[in-house]
């Protein structure tokens, strides 16, 4: 499954670039901009808006496709666990492109982008951690001794 699941990332990856890039043909030399006004003026340097779209864009669809990765390990019956992850990445992907897309708009600055981010990437993991044990403990078989306190009258 590890080698399936690899190319299929790989895969769509691929096809999240290609399409970016051909929405944004601009894209390339927007990015070589950004970067030399980085080079001189330091990291936090507002990107070109083409290339903050462009990454809004990358990431729905990237959000998407992790929608269809959960899809196909759930029919494929994988662990319930990666399919939930999987899930909660696509959302993960969603909220980071409604941040990039408010951000192109001026209506949030960098700095609560990233700090949106880091929370939103918390609360996801939670929610990961949590449902996950839930799941794990649920369907762990009680101890002996606990059956067996459980019969006497």
């Amino acid at each position: 499954h590890q080698d399936l699941l690899g190319l299929l990332g790989l895969a769509f990856v691929l096809i999240s670039f290609g399409i970016v890039f051909s929405a944004n043909p601009s894209l390339g030399a927007e990015l070589r901009q950004w970067g030399d006004h980085v080079a001189r003026a330091g990291f936090f340097v507002r990107p070109p808006e083409g290339v903050i779209t462009s990454a809004a864009l990358f990431f729905v669809i990237v959000g998407f496709l992790e929608f269809v990765s959960a899809f196909l390990r759930y029919s494929l019956r994988w662990m319930k666990t990666l399919v939930l992850s999987r899930v909660l990445t696509g959302v993960g992907d969603f909220v980071f492109a409604g941040l990039l897309y408010l951000y192109s708009g001026f209506a949030l600055s960098g700095f609560l982008v990233l700090t949106a981010l880091v929370a939103t990437a918390g609360v996801l993991l939670l929610v990961w951690i949590v449902v996950g044990l839930y799941w794990a403990v649920s369907r762990t078989p009680p101890h002996p001794e606990a059956a067996e306190a459980g019969a006497r009258p």
